[in-house]
């Protein structure tokens, strides 16, 4: 896993064991090699599961974490937060995501899946910079990742605004849900495997009224559109983006308005 941009990179690699003949030696020389490469991180992984990172980390040479900037933005990235690899496609795909928002006033945003929080403050920057500020909920079960999201809310001067919450997005929802807790836009960017009928379903209970999905699967981008369909939601536009170049592989970022009626 790297981010590729002339300033900085970060390199993960995944192992099925701790023990790795002269990794550390692998890693020093990497970065001696690469001015750009500022960590050097392996990542243990016993299992055989659709899962890429286990549960154990640690730094092999470098810095704890990378910085990147993306939409006027300064990101803090650690080894186990998601980061998309392809940075400048990665701006055109959260512009589409925060064009889809129709952000005009101080709408409370639900950032989903929500990783190191790269969406949700972006677009509280794209607001900022309209002249009023979005209330920004993220929810992400990885903390490796909140705290990533808390750093950078405070490294954008967007802390005062923006929380994020270490949970379960499904079971937030259905809580905030019965709080009666508003929402006028939420944004999910799920794994390839897309989302669950659970989530999904507590999506249609908090009832926000546009639904920006962003997608790394047209397979269950489209499941997931049907099943919310029937849970009262239409989708609108649909916008692809070639964020890897050379394969057969498409994001998508798909916008999914409330009926009237539901």
């Amino acid at each position: 896993r790297c981010g590729w941009r002339t300033d900085e990179s970060m390199l993960t690699l995944v192992t099925r064991s701790r023990e790795v003949d002269r990794l550390d030696e692998l890693a020093c020389r990497l970065i001696e090699s690469h001015p750009e490469l500022v960590t050097v991180a392996q990542n243990v992984n016993p299992r055989v599961t659709n899962a890429i990172l286990g549960g154990q980390t640690r730094i092999l040479a470098g810095r704890e974490r990378m910085t990147d900037r993306l939409l006027d933005c300064t990101f803090e990235i650690s080894p186990v937060s998601f980061y998309q690899v392809n940075p400048q496609q990665t701006e055109v795909l959260y512009q589409l995501a925060i064009d889809g928002m129709g952000l005009t006033g101080p709408d409370a945003v639900l950032d989903t899946y929500c990783g190191s929080g790269t969406i949700g403050l972006a677009a509280a920057a794209a607001a900022r910079k309209q002249g009023f500020d979005i209330a920004l909920t993220g929810v992400e079960r990885n903390p490796e990742g909140v705290r990533d999201a808390v750093r950078n809310a405070e490294l954008n001067d967007l802390g005062a605004t923006s929380s994020f919450i270490a949970r379960d997005a499904t079971e937030y929802m259905l809580q905030a849900a019965h709080r009666g807790d508003h929402v006028d836009v939420l944004v999910m960017d799920p794994p390839r495997a897309g989302s669950s009928e659970e989530f999904l379903d507590a999506v249609a209970k908090i009832g926000p009224k546009r639904v920006v999905y962003v997608s790394c699967n047209p397979t269950t981008l489209e499941r997931d559109c049907t099943y919310l369909e029937k849970q009262g939601y239409r989708a609108k536009e649909v916008w692809p983006v070639d964020m890897f170049p050379w394969s057969g592989a498409v994001e998508a970022v798909c916008l999914l308005e409330k009926n009237k009626k539901a």
